[in-house]
């Protein structure tokens, strides 16, 4: 956990440990460096967690290809290794389920995947907020579930 401490324009002085509220403070300029921010506001965006895991992953695999490099390999070929090594992932990505839901309207089945996403953001009180978490979408969802894709 990391304290970041920054001001802004107006000398405003924050702390916090956030990576998404330090990400959107940042002026990155180097190309590769705001791709790995918009990828990790994406995620932000999307998921409501995991820059940290965004820019991590980024890092570690930008490591990784500049020893490749110093190693003879051509940028060409770094890109299809992992080209090819993502080709493998969401192939047996399927095989790597560790949880399946089988009735959303059972708490006891969705609890479990609230806690997880709780627990990211408030440590010390997932129990407690999953089942008002899990109690309140309960209540909430409709009896007949239908998807349409005109809805997204």
């Amino acid at each position: 956990c990391i304290n970041a401490e920054y001001g802004d324009h107006l000398r405003k002085l924050f702390v916090t440990n956030d990576a998404a509220t330090i990400i959107k403070e940042l002026e990155v300029q180097h190309p590769a460096a705001k791709m790995i921010v918009m990828a990790s506001q994406q995620q932000e965006a999307e998921c409501g967690d995991g820059t940290n895991f965004v820019m991590i992953l980024a890092g570690a695999l930008l490591e990784k290809a500049m020893d490749l490099l110093e190693n003879g390999l051509s940028p060409s070929e770094v890109i299809r290794g992992y080209e090819m090594a993502s080709e493998k992932c969401l192939e047996i990505l399927e095989s790597l389920v560790c949880y399946t839901v089988k009735d959303v309207k059972s708490p006891d089945e969705v609890a479990p995947l609230v806690k997880t996403s709780v627990c990211s953001k408030q440590d010390g009180y997932e129990d407690f907020l999953a089942g008002l978490i899990t109690d309140a979408c309960m209540k909430v969802m409709p009896v007949q579930r239908t998807f349409s894709v005109v809805s997204v």
